[in-house]
């Protein structure tokens, strides 16, 4: 007995104005999704992609069964100007593929991030573990912004000692969680998505960061309480909430979410009107992340 399949159905050069009711015949003919090959441009800083609208559209549906070739043949003939070809496909495994590559990795020296499937099995010889569950909606620790604000994390704690934090965008909380790990005494934690406040604290709980606490966005009790603000977030992002950022009012402050491109423009924006020095910069892949301090 052969590997389970399924079925493809690319149908190119659909006019828009014929999309839906194409859509409908194929859901007609049994298909279980169809989807649309979108094209985006990104105009705007804060990261809001625009739907590029085209004329003719280029679809694929998705089918357990082959459509009969009867259906192929009168939806042919129903619209001679789109052109269709079926592809068969094994099915595939993809969350177990997922995460049989995902393994144990070393965040900053001594501290690694161990999904929950390897809890028992990996126990490195010195240092601590991050247990998360991954999910890709709220962080895993992979990404060179997040590995750029561990470093810098870790950075200030040896050099100043740092005793309290407020981690902006916390996500699945990994830099909350580092920051326990460090030592810091007290950490706030938020996000606007709702989901990440449940992710965050079922993380903290099997993590046992009892110093790391959710907190409502900008909260009056971080008002100048906090030494390091901690701000994983797209560059636009960053840059609405400079306001915020400042009525926190802490010595240090780490912003990484920076594309390189917009590293000028990012920096003459943050700095403008507001006396930051950078202490640190750093780069991975397309990324800069910086450490800078606060003239009180």
């Amino acid at each position: 007995m052969g590997s389970p399949v399924y079925f493809t159905l690319h149908i190119k050069g659909v006019p828009v104005a014929d999309e839906d009711l194409v859509t409908h015949n194929l859901f007609e003919a049994g298909a279980g999704g169809v989807q649309e090959n979108l094209t985006f441009t990104q105009q705007e800083r804060n990261y809001l992609p625009k739907v590029i609208e085209a004329e003719i559209k280029n679809l694929i549906a998705y089918f357990e069964e082959p459509p009969s070739l009867k259906w192929l043949e009168s939806f042919q003939v129903e619209y001679p100007h789109i052109q269709v070809q079926v592809e068969e496909h094994e099915t595939v495994d993809w969350l177990q593929n997922w995460k049989d590559q995902w393994k144990p990795f070393e965040l900053i020296k001594d501290v690694w991030i161990v999904p929950d499937w390897h809890k028992d099995s990996f126990h490195p010889e010195k240092g601590h573990r991050i247990l998360i569950e991954p999910g890709m909606a709220f962080g895993t620790g992979t990404h060179a912004t997040t590995q750029l604000a561990a470093q810098l994390i870790n950075q200030i704690q040896n050099q100043v000692g740092v005793t309290s934090l407020v981690d902006v965008g916390t996500g699945s909380g990994i830099l909350s969680l580092l920051a326990h790990h460090l030592d810091v005494e007290k950490i706030y934690a938020y996000d606007n998505d709702p989901e990440s406040k449940r992710v965050f604290q079922e993380n903290i709980e099997k993590n046992q960061a009892t110093r790391a606490k959710w907190c409502e966005p900008w909260a009056q009790e971080l008002k100048g309480q906090m030494d390091l603000t901690v701000a994983n977030i797209i560059d636009g992002v960053l840059l609405n909430l400079k306001s915020e950022f400042q009525k926190v009012n802490s010595p240090y402050y780490i912003f990484t979410g920076i594309l390189a491109e917009r590293e000028t423009a990012f920096l003459q924006e943050m700095t403008e009107n507001w006396s930051l020095q950078i202490l640190t910069r750093l780069e991975k892949d397309e990324w800069v992340g910086f450490l800078m301090k606060q003239d009180l």
